[in-house]
């Protein structure tokens, strides 16, 4: 018969052999759990303070007599003797006394042991965990002269390691307020917890544009990558690729950052980071309005960087950058071809973008190009105008046409890329040698009553005198109507004449971009 004790120990002990068989091991050390503790203090990456009588790092200096000392530090998920973004967990077990200078009339009113960040200096102190434990119930007194910090069991501090990379220096120590200076912590530290720093940096691959919502690259296996767009994570493969799906295209980052940042972590808080900056062609992007409005045509053949870069030309589009030898490109293909069969009077639009190794591809910039052969168009309502015949004697006589017609000039360029003007000039007709020259006879008169002989040039229409009277469908309508008495053409008669048939010819000439 088997006792029953024995076979408790039995089952006892194979439990703890299969509990033991599926601990974690990395490099040939066991990773620790949870709910086990695991020495951290012995590790390289814990550097104790050399001298307790210079640990002060921030508060009042209360000139202790005597200073604790660690014993131990032990942690949960700890990996390779190191604390890891896994760690929940800190206990810390001191020894010694904090002890006040014999005679002083300061006390101790509360102590607690802390697990902080930041130098006191260039980084503010900021406490990440603490272990208040003065005054406990079963002190007489609420002030003491020294304060004993070798308790049982160990101090244990509740900590979020989950940005450990963040956190470093990560220093550990204790905090103690006197009678003296009630509101003021004084903070010693004991050790610190140190990191390796910087990893492999890791790299972007190129292709990123505005509208990218997944960025890949390369770091070390394992390790996590995260940005500054958002919260989102992903691993490091195996083979050394990372996909980081952002879920939201870059655009919104980039309209208030000039760049994007990578970070790589492991377990223990070492890390890296690598950035690219996006091409701007800030210029061109804070005025928009690119129009071209031509007859615009390429050969046969002609590269979609050769029109790129045609077109940039006409548009003086660049980078903010000169110096950088970019690329300009388009989501549009084919471009020769494409603008060769536009048709006339219409309107297409090419986004436009510059691009180089290293950094994220420019927004694009949205050039319109307008097929029309002629942008500016002039019409006369009379092909002939004819003035009533008159009696002689002729003295110094005005004569005006009974005819009312108007002059018009539509312009229906999207945007005025030039100035015009519209002219007139009366010469001798050519088509009746029977008739006389009435040329020299012929005046302008304008809206405001003056007079202009036409045998000499005369402006009608300046675009930029000038209001149009309506604007139908995008184009611009300017008009000069002629009626009797008001304005018009005139015969001014004078001694020269003599009886007969007169005639003469006005050439209308619409003239673009006329100089001063």
């Amino acid at each position: 018969m088997v006792e029953w004790k024995w076979v408790k120990w039995v089952l006892l002990s194979a439990i703890l052999l299969v509990l033991l068989q599926c601990g974690t091991v990395v490099n040939g050390q066991a990773a620790s759990s949870g709910i086990y503790k695991e020495d951290v203090m012995n590790d390289s990456h814990f550097k104790p303070v050399e001298k307790s009588d210079s640990s002060l790092i921030d508060g009042p200096d209360i000139k202790l007599q005597s200073y604790p000392s660690l014993d131990r530090i032990t942690a949960n998920y700890v990996d390779n003797g190191r604390i890891t973004t896994k760690t929940t967990r800190v206990w810390v077990h001191m020894l010694g006394w904090a002890i006040l200078p014999f005679g002083s009339t300061n006390k101790i009113t509360d102590a607690q042991v802390v697990l902080m960040t930041g130098d006191g200096k260039r980084q503010p102190i900021v406490d990440i965990a603490t272990n208040k434990f003065f005054p406990k119930s079963t002190d007489n007194e609420k002030s003491k002269d020294s304060m004993l910090f070798q308790r049982s069991p160990d101090f244990r501090l509740q900590v979020d390691f989950s940005k450990l990379s963040k956190l470093f220096p990560l220093r550990i120590g204790y905090q103690l307020k006197t009678t003296q200076d009630p509101n003021h912590w004084s903070t010693y530290y004991l050790g610190t917890f140190t990191t390796d720093g910087v990893l492999k940096v890791p790299t972007i691959d190129d292709g990123l544009g505005p509208t990218s919502t997944v960025i890949t690259g390369t770091g070390l296996p394992g390790c996590t990558i995260t940005s500054d767009v958002n919260n989102e994570t992903t691993t490091v493969k195996d083979d050394g690729t990372y996909a980081l799906d952002l879920k939201t295209p870059l655009a919104d980052h980039l309209l208030a950052n000039p760049e994007i940042t990578i970070s790589e972590n492991n377990q223990f808080g070492d890390f890296s980071e690598a950035s690219q900056k996006q091409l701007k062609m800030s210029k061109a992007e804070n005025n928009p309005a690119f129009h071209i409005e031509d007859n615009l045509s390429y050969p046969e053949g002609a590269t979609d960087a050769e029109v790129m870069d045609d077109l940039r030309k006409r548009l003086e589009i660049q980078v903010d950058d000169e110096q950088l030898k970019v690329q300009y490109g388009s989501s549009k293909q084919n471009l020769a071809a494409f603008i060769n069969s536009q048709a006339w009077g219409t309107t297409i639009a090419i986004p436009i973008y510059a691009k180089i190794p290293g950094y994220i591809q420019s927004n694009d910039i949205i050039v319109k190009i307008t097929k029309k052969m002629e942008n500016v168009i002039f019409t006369n309502q009379k092909s002939n105008l004819y003035f009533p015949n008159q009696p002689l004697p002729l003295n110094n006589t005005s004569i005006w046409s009974n005819d009312v017609w108007k002059l018009s000039v539509v312009d229906s360029r999207v945007i005025d890329q030039k100035w015009w003007t519209l002219t007139a000039i009366a010469t001798e007709s050519t088509k009746n040698n029977d008739k006389r020259d009435l040329s020299p006879f012929l005046w302008y008169v304008d809206g405001q009553q003056q007079q202009f002989p036409l045998n000499q040039l005369v402006t009608i229409l300046d675009s930029r005198k000038t209001t149009p009277v309506s604007d139908v469908d995008g184009s611009k309508v300017y008009e000069q109507v002629f009626k009797a008495r008001d304005s018009g053409i005139i015969i001014k008669t004078d001694s020269r004449m003599s009886p007969g048939a007169y005639e003469a010819t006005i050439t209308w000439t619409l003239q673009m971009e006329a100089q001063d």
